[in-house]
């Protein structure tokens, strides 16, 4: 039979070991966050290597690269998105304008007296 002290002792061996693991665990955490900050460190020092040999015929060309990836919306879609900026705008004009009238009233009526 085990008595109470031998399970206190295996139990006191298995948090030891759990310990351990965990500390093992977030010692290899801890190496894998650094070697992405060394590496981000890297591409920072790239950056500013590539500022100080910056080239503008490059930078256009790299513009118009990246402006023939877009995806350009085709002129229904642009003119439904059109309609519907519009329409939100007139709603949101009408409630600014009736929020205003309302405490504009509400003003003259507490401080002036005049319905």
């Amino acid at each position: 039979m085990i008595t109470s002290i031998s399970k206190f002792r295996i139990n006191k061996i298995n948090i030891r070991k759990n310990i351990s693991i965990q500390n093992n665990k977030d010692l290899n955490s801890f190496k894998k966050n650094a070697k992405k900050t060394n590496e981000v460190l890297k591409m920072d020092d790239q950056n500013k290597n590539d500022k100080k040999n910056f080239m503008p015929l490059i930078f256009f060309k790299e513009i118009i690269e990246e402006t023939k990836m877009v995806e350009w919306p085709s002129t229904e879609r642009l003119f439904k998105q059109f309609v519907i900026v519009v329409i939100s705008l007139v709603i949101s004009a009408l409630l600014v304008f009736s929020v205003d009238g309302i405490f504009a009233s509400l003003s003259q009526f507490l401080f002036e007296g005049k319905n």
